[in-house]
């Protein structure tokens, strides 16, 4: 059994361990129907074991079947052009559209716009599509995936998500650094030209008729007040306040934290299972990786294996600032990352002898 295969099902069984002892303490006190309805008559530790347990069967079939680099493009893509179609229903649902101008979403400083949920999930097409700009050949579908990526950039900045931008130029930087290519030159200049038409559509709409929110006008304006993390840091202090010494170790309880909470995974984990749970539901996601990473210097195969890190990053970064794999919208993409990682390592020709002889080396 593979590393990353082995401690899934060991942090389940850890987790189904944990539910049979679950003392039912409420942290922060909220009610958890205002998560859902449906939770009124729905047992609270059952609950979080469903959202933990939802997408594995998903990452064991992709492990036990494999992906071929097609395929695994094919998957990119329908990723990728779902993304600008999906931004519009949301907009339509949100009852925006068609009453407003797509614009217009600068006046409303983020809110109702569900940031670290809906806009963070969209970073995941945007690496699909920067995968596919750079491994395609054929001209007009780059341009089209290139116009995906502005899309989804456009839209997180009008949005105000800083966290999901900043995923998105800093794994946009790692593929251009790491993708061998005669003109790397050319396309660090035509990134830093991108950076500079976005910073000044944006000063633009700051300065033009549009009634654009404080809050965007405070997050652009400076540095400063890009960086700003809004008093996370207490958030998280607080969270951990809540704990005891032994609560350090075994947690307060499966369902002791439902709605709201930390805002980082990290510590909501630590709240419910401990420090060692904690630590043991995230190893799949860090082992896989360091196996990419460590596969990567072997320079094969660059631009696949960037995107793969990426997708694995997307859960080890979001859940920094939110909980991804209990999101309605990301969590499907929090697992995706590492069940594309065990089937694309199966399949030749990244699976062979040598490459089952380097992972297990290490």
């Amino acid at each position: 059994m593979r590393p990353e295969v082995f401690y899934i099902f060991l942090s389940l069984f850890t987790l189904i361990f944990f539910a049979l002892f679950d003392p039912g303490v409420n942290l922060y006190g909220f009610d958890a129907t205002e998560t859902s309805e449906n939770l009124l008559n729905v047992n609270l530790t059952l609950y979080v074991l469903r959202n933990a347990l939802l997408y594995i069967p998903m990452v064991c079939y992709l492990a036990l079947r494999g992906l071929s680099e097609k395929e695994l493009k094919l998957l990119a893509g329908i990723v990728a052009l779902v993304a600008p179609f999906s931004i519009v229903a949301f907009l339509y649902d949100i009852e925006f559209l068609p009453s407003k101008n797509i614009m217009d979403i600068v006046s409303l400083g983020g809110y109702g716009l569900q940031r670290n949920t809906y806009v963070s999930y969209l970073t995941f097409p945007f690496i699909a599509s920067l995968y596919l700009v750079v491994e395609l050949r054929i001209k007009i579908f780059k341009l089209s995936f290139l116009a995906v990526e502005l899309f989804i950039f456009l839209y997180m900045m009008v949005s105000g998500c800083r966290q999901g931008m900043i995923f998105c130029i800093f794994m946009t930087l790692l593929m251009l650094m790491c993708v061998p290519t005669k003109n790397k030159a050319i396309k660090c200049l035509l990134f830093i030209i991108a950076c500079s038409v976005i910073f000044m559509v944006a000063n633009y709409y700051a300065t033009s008729e549009y009634n654009v929110h404080d809050v965007i006008e405070v997050r652009y304006s400076s540095v400063a007040g890009f960086f700003d993390t809004g008093g996370r840091e207490e958030i998280i202090k607080d969270g951990l306040g809540l704990l005891n010494v032994q609560e350090y170790l075994v947690g307060a309880g499966l369902s002791s934290v439902i709605i709201s909470g930390p805002h980082n995974d990290f510590i909501r984990w630590t709240q419910r299972i401990g420090i060692p749970g904690m630590v043991l539901s995230f190893l799949p996601f860090f082992l896989s990786a360091l196996h990419v990473f460590r596969y990567m210097q072997r320079k094969k195969k660059r631009p696949m294996l960037l995107f793969i890190l990426s997708a694995l990053f997307f859960t080890i970064y979001h859940s920094c600032f939110g909980y991804p794999r209990e999101d309605a919208y990301q969590a499907l993409y929090a697992f995706l990352g590492l069940a594309l990682w065990l089937a694309i390592s199966k399949s030749e020709p990244i699976s062979n002898h040598k490459m089952h002889t380097y992972l297990h080396s290490r």
